[in-house]
């Protein structure tokens, strides 16, 4: 086991050197290069995301200029968190199962989506960290796990919302965990689930009063978009 473990952070090591040379040599794609003016111009949210990704490219090109290395550096970056935190939510939920979660991180990186994901910085990149995080803070509430975690599911959950929209179905999907689950129904009665709620809206509020300021053109826009048939 430990000779595959070994071969496997050698091929994850070669995917990500492949990847560091890559951001460097291939051009920025239009939607980065959007995202690269946000990041010029700093501001509590915009009209297409939230500004997470502008920050990022912000805090990297201010570090190293103005570079498609440094536009994308904080992208490529924000996936090795994701990996270890994917890797040790399989462990806490299925923690006989060595091999899978070794092969889970094999699969998620032989994937398009992913692989692009770590080439061009979009919203998805810092996304895909707090959705994790979530995730991880999820595998230990199931396995019995206390009211910290979902403190810190919270914390995910306003940082993901910084990230993109789209994180808010993470809620969907823990309330019906919460509600198909017998053994978790508990948390339905406890004030923790709605606290981790009350912290995720108090992080997710400069967003909040950014559309406000804005007659709510980015909630809008983005609900246009969500329901268009076009």
């Amino acid at each position: 086991m430990a000779v595959r473990v070994r071969w496997f952070l050698v091929f994850l090591s070669v995917f990500y050197l492949i990847r560091l040379y890559l951001t460097s040599v291939v051009e920025l794609a239009p939607d980065e290069a959007f995202y690269w003016y946000w990041a010029k111009h700093p501001d509590l949210s915009y009209l297409d995301h939230p500004p997470m990704v502008a920050y990022i490219m912000a805090i990297f090109t201010a570090l190293g200029g103005d570079t498609a290395f440094f536009v994308r550096l904080g992208g490529l970056l924000c996936t090795i968190p994701a990996h270890a935190l994917i890797f040790f939510s399989a462990k806490r939920l299925y923690p006989d199962e060595r091999k899978a979660r070794w092969e889970l991180l094999l699969v998620i990186n032989c994937t398009l989506l992913f692989s692009t994901g770590c080439l061009v910085q979009t919203p998805d990149t810092p996304l895909l960290v707090f959705w994790s995080l979530a995730l991880y803070c999820g595998a230990h509430i199931a396995t019995g796990g206390g009211t910290r975690w979902w403190l810190l599911s919270g914390i995910a959950l306003g940082l993901g919302l910084l990230s993109k929209y789209t994180m808010i179905l993470i809620v969907a999907c823990q309330f019906l965990f919460l509600l198909l689950c017998p053994n978790q129904r508990r948390w339905l009665r406890h004030p923790a689930p709605y606290l981790a709620l009350v912290i995720a809206l108090t992080i997710f509020s400069p967003v909040i009063y950014w559309n406000w300021q804005h007659d709510w053109a980015s909630f809008g826009f983005q609900l246009n978009q969500g329901f268009s048939y076009d």
